[in-house]
């Protein structure tokens, strides 16, 4: 009956079908936008998990918000298309409006309390050798080796390209410059009696040099033990010296 009465009135089918189009392309766009935002979260991701010693990384989360609360909104969109009864689609409504403002912003604090981490794995894999040299040394002879300058290898896709030294007697110290959220950057150095690395802040640093007379110059307390370590053994291990990896041969060569 239905069939006989659109084939009689030609102009309700026709509305009919105007009013059902715009909603198979929404849905189609919906899931074409989704995609789009997922492969470029992935890529953002991939690439400050793997590059992760290269360059601030304020710009990069600058660039993931926005695929980040678009992959939200799309995800809660289509599962709102199945979900039934008027209640639960107006609370998941709630939730995809909330959340496409607050997902990015917890994704990005969440990726960045990573990133130490991250970084610490890369110095302890990228520079065990070197460690492993100097310990050897200390061993041997009772002193830190002077210099890095030696036939040290390393891997071809190793990251780090420069870092600092510096060994007096039977002390020494290893630190990087590595890049922050911003583009004051940080340090991260090597504590050779707990065998860990330690990071501080660029700003953190300066700011303790500012109130070095206070006992806790307004920093975190971790912030705090970290700077101060890093002094005590910079002040052990003499004057650092900075060193940079030869594209030509595997070993560091010393900056003049």
């Amino acid at each position: 009956m239905g069939t006989s009465e659109q084939q009689a009135n030609p102009l309700s089918a026709t509305a009919s079908a105007q009013k059902k189009t715009p909603s198979t392309l929404m849905r189609r766009l919906t899931i074409v936008f989704l995609g789009i935002s997922l492969l470029i979260c992935a890529w953002i991701l991939t690439a400050l998990y793997t590059e992760v010693l290269q360059g601030p990384r304020g710009l990069a989360y600058m660039v993931l918000l926005l695929p980040a609360a678009t992959a939200f909104y799309c995800t809660l969109a289509i599962v709102q298309w199945f979900a039934s009864g008027k209640w639960l689609r107006t609370g998941i409504g709630v939730v995809k409006w909330i959340g496409t403002l607050a997902f990015p912003v917890v994704l990005v604090i969440t990726v960045e309390s990573m990133v130490p981490q991250r970084m610490t794995h890369i110095l302890q894999s990228e520079l065990a050798l070197i460690i492993e040299h100097i310990e050897k040394s200390r061993l041997r002879t009772g002193i830190a080796p002077e210099s890095l300058n030696g036939r040290l290898p390393y891997n071809s896709r190793m990251q780090i390209t420069n870092l600092a030294y510096a060994a007096k007697a039977g002390r020494y110290l290893l630190k990087i410059k590595v890049p922050s959220i911003d583009l004051d950057g940080a340090v991260m150095f090597y504590d050779p009696d707990a065998k860990t690395w330690l990071l501080f802040h660029n700003d953190s640093y300066a700011r303790y040099q500012e109130l070095a007379g206070q006992d806790n110059p307004g920093l975190t307390p971790g912030t705090f033990i970290n700077i101060r370590r890093y002094l005590e053994i910079e002040a052990a291990a003499g004057t650092v010296a900075s060193y940079r990896r030869s594209r030509k041969t595997p070993h560091w060569e010393k900056r003049q």
